[in-house]
């Protein structure tokens, strides 16, 4: 057999294995299992420990071989999460190490194209170093190694360099082979300096697999394939395709400070804080592909809650302020909160380019201040409301726009006056300037809808930018960053049962399916023997609420913002008879807490939840107090958020669980699916978890039935134009009354 004829078996024996049933099916109990959910289980862990090995070397041979490439990422992610899943088994048998499995599995997420979960799996090591009883072995250069690792898949380059260079083991031949190797690859990410890193990394790896070293040249073969997709997802080597972006000052400045990550707010970071960017994700790299940056055309951005889309924006602005440079771009989010949100974020690297980035919220009046910051800034960050009052005022401020972008585009199909504003401001602004460009984006459109907006600014059906899994991918085959996990709880007697019903498990001996189950969760009158009682949906949420808390930030979707005082009032009633966790201590230092003082007095159930560390979130919240508690639930001094609709509307939060309570905002009147979909997309958001559970109570028939109505995709609205659909009944009615003779 040569070596061509051994790689095409290669290729066959890895698909052979993705389609096989013994180890989709043990990889889903690994995963239910590590749920805490209850069945018989037949899964073996030495059987998906030596697959996922094979899989990911071979997968790697043939990413390096440029064999079947779909293929080989595929195998990497199941390699990645099954990885994953041992490590978080209950009771791991300690034939594997936890945080060896942790490596492997940032490893395979990384090449795989999933490097927001890289870096959350690579999280939870806290001090990884190989340790022998044999003192005639020295692990220095090889816990130097593994330490490299780690901070590459945390994205602290600037810090894997420095320690790169300052540690001493100069007559160490293997040490010399690592450190010339990462210091080329390092300097060509921070200071984009070409060099020979694949051919050095190459010959660091075969000295140590010649050495005999398994263990660390299974690593280094990992890290290597790693290193050769670098070249295909670096933002440098994928921007300076085009001439324009290659031979520009500020492109390059703008690459640089994505990389070395120098500053927080208006101060230098520590050097050991900082988290390079210098890769695109899968979705960015679809949006490049599509022609974002070279054809000065208008796009339609439609892709799923944390897939990036932010980043997008980001090139597509900084492309029209570099190509027009006495121009200003217009940033249009619906909200207040928002354009807060984008502010902050946008002002990190543009106002290190010398570029001003403002917002204005409001819509009532311009005054002096807000007339100084038009003429100054370079961007405008506002809600529909304030640009629609600024081109009444000041048409002529318009002339000098060069882009917009419309985030949250989808509300155009919502029922009410700001749909109406927004729509009708799109229109007006094309009619005043012809030439304008728009960047329209929504996490929650469904294919067709996105091509009709796609035909409408663009004149073409295909302009619209998707997080496919590969370019050729069906529309069927989206890429997401992070996993959602949709589950229900349910009263079966006087336990309560949360089920996962697509992640099914299968005796192999019996054929007997079932989605994962967590039986007994809750028990009726757990606490203190009163709460929850089972006919009461408040009290069940309450108590579920408390419980997730136990596993990280945890939200209550509640469709009323009357229902949260409900809920809290109810956990308030659980924390009087339960030993308090760290979390729930009474705590007056936060940010939230004083604000809500003063706006609703220290009596208030709101100013009491935020001192007991938990937040409330709902839309008629004076400014400060919501800001706040924004605030302190991103920085986890509350652990539960009972929030209403405001948490649709496009905030960055960091949540695991979310909890939906209710969907009914009036008599027979329920928030849509498509709201209800960008709801659950804040659950698990990418960097910070690499999944978000989402629990739907059901409590009545009602529930059961809502629940299967809005958990399937299909159901999903489309985003139709009210002026659209008011023409079409005029004009439908008035050819119902027309006479013909």
């Amino acid at each position: 057999m040569n070596r061509e004829e051994y790689i095409l078996e290669l290729e066959k024996d890895v698909n052979n294995l993705l389609q096989e049933y013994l180890l989709n099916n043990y990889k889903n109990q690994a995963f239910a299992w590590k749920l805490n959910a209850t069945f018989t289980r037949t899964f073996k862990e030495e059987y998906l420990w030596n697959r996922s090995l094979f899989l990911s070397t071979n997968s790697c041979v043939l990413l390096q071989e440029k064999i079947n490439t779909k293929t080989a990422l595929k195998g990497l992610y199941e390699s990645a999460e099954i990885f994953e899943y041992l490590s978080e088994l209950p009771k791991i048998t300690e034939k594997y190490d936890k945080d060896y499995l942790l490596i492997l599995s940032a490893l395979c997420y990384d090449i795989s194209g999933y490097q927001a979960n890289a870096y959350c799996v690579t999280s939870r090591i806290e001090n990884y170093s190989l340790t022998t009883k044999d003192n005639g072995i020295n692990l220095t250069v090889d816990n130097h190694l593994v330490e490299q690792i780690r901070l590459i898949l945390l994205k602290k380059i600037p810090y894997a360099r420095y320690t790169n260079q300052n540690d001493k083991l100069e007559n160490e031949l293997t040490f010399q082979l690592v450190k010339q190797a990462l210091d080329k690859w390092y300097n060509y990410i921070l200071k984009l300096q070409e060099g020979s890193y694949q051919s050095e990394i190459d010959n660091a790896y075969k000295y140590f697999l010649f050495s005999g070293n398994t263990y660390l040249s299974h690593l280094l073969f990992l890290l290597k394939t790693r290193i050769i997709l670098f070249d295909n997802r670096n933002i440098w080597n994928r921007l300076s395709n085009s001439e324009d972006v290659r031979n520009n000052h500020y492109w390059e400045k703008y690459v640089k400070l994505l990389a070395h990550d120098y500053y927080s707010n208006n101060s230098i970071k520590d050097i050991q804080e900082r988290k390079s960017i210098f890769e695109f994700w899968t979705s960015q790299l679809r949006a490049i592909e599509k022609g974002l940056l070279e054809l000065d055309e208008n796009f339609v951005v439609q892709m799923p809650t944390s897939a990036g889309k932010t980043f997008i924006a980001e090139l597509s602005i900084l492309k029209y302020l570099i190509k027009y440079p006495n121009k200003k771009c217009i940033y249009v989010a619906p909200f207040r909160a928002l354009t807060n949100e984008k502010e902050i974020e946008l002002s990190k690297y543009f106002s290190k380019l010398g570029f001003s980035v403002s917002s204005l919220s409001g819509s009532y009046e311009i005054d002096e201040f807000q007339d100084v910051i038009l003429t100054e800034t370079d961007l405008l960050i506002a809600t529909p409301e304030k640009i629609d009052l600024l081109l009444r005022l000041s048409p002529d401020f318009f002339n000098d726009i060069s882009f917009i972008v419309v985030d949250e585009g989808h509300i155009v199909g919502d029922i009410s006056t700001r749909a109406t504003l927004l729509e009708f401001l799109i229109i007006r602004l094309r009619i005043k300037i012809p030439e304008i460009k728009t960047l329209f984006i929504s996490a929650v459109m469904p294919p067709q809808n996105a091509n009709e907006y796609s035909i409408w600014l663009s004149g073409k059906e295909d302009n619209v930018l998707r997080s496919l899994k590969f370019s050729d991918s069906d529309l069927n085959e989206e890429w997401e960053p992070t996993r959602k996990l949709i589950s229900y709880f349910e009263w079966s007697g006087k336990r309560g049962d949360i089920t996962f019903e697509n992640v099914i498990t299968e005796d192999e001996n019996t054929k007997v399916k079932q989605g994962a189950k967590l039986y007994s969760f809750l028990k009726e009158k757990e606490f203190g023997e009163q709460l929850p009682k089972k006919n009461n949906k408040v009290e069940t949420t309450a108590a579920l609420a408390y419980k997730f808390s136990f596993t990280g930030n945890t939200l209550v979707f509640c469709a009323q913002p009357r229902q949260t005082e409900w809920i809290y009032k109810k956990i308030k009633q659980i924390l009087e008879v339960t030993n308090l966790p760290d979390w729930f201590n009474s705590d007056e230092n936060k940010i939230s807490y004083h604000y809500s003082k003063i706006w609703y007095g220290e009596n208030h159930y709101i100013t009491e939840a935020i001192k007991n560390g938990i937040g409330i979130h709902f839309g008629d919240m004076p400014e400060q107090v919501r800001n706040s508690v924004e605030s302190d639930y991103r920085e986890s001094k509350l652990r539960i958020l009972l929030s209403s609709n405001t948490i649709g509307q496009g905030l960055n939060f960091p949540i695991k669980n979310l909890i939906i309570y209710s969907l009914q905002i009036g008599r027979n009147n329920y928030i849509d699916v498509r709201d209800f979909w960008n709801i659950i997309g804040r659950a698990g958001r990418a960097g910070i978890e690499t999944e978000g559970q989402i629990i739907f109570v059901i409590n009545t028939n009602t529930d059961k039935r809502l629940y299967k109505k809005y958990v399937e995709k299909k159901n999903i609205e489309n985003a139709d134009s009210l002026i659209f659909k008011v023409l079409d009944a005029l004009i439908n009615n008035r050819i119902k009354n027309a006479k013909f003779d």
